[in-house]
């Protein structure tokens, strides 16, 4: 019985790990999106006097890009280094 409450156990850390990390996932790329919004939003203000996008602004968009992008890599390899359970281990056949 406690064999199977272990499986249960592994089962579970394993889901909240991949959970856990899909949500860290999420929030990476709402930055990105964010980013990108201000880099159009700086483009078109600058377009629009004929000028190229530059400034603070643009260069913390530009860093929160590969920032993130960077740290969803790095989750992706985390999470697929979670170890999966098989679900066929909790059936036993007598």
């Amino acid at each position: 019985m406690s064999d199977l409450f272990e499986k249960i156990g592994a089962v579970a850390r394993q889901t909240a790990d991949t959970v856990s990390i899909q949500v860290a996932i999420t929030t990476e790329e709402q930055k990105i999106r964010k980013a990108y919004q201000i880099i159009g939003k700086l483009y078109y203000q600058a377009a629009k006097r004929g000028r190229a996008p530059e400034g603070p602004d643009f260069d913390r968009a530009m860093k929160c890009i590969d920032e993130s992008a960077q740290k969803i890599r790095d989750l992706k390899f985390r999470k697929d280094a979670v170890p999966s359970v098989d679900p066929c281990d909790f059936v036993e056949v007598d």
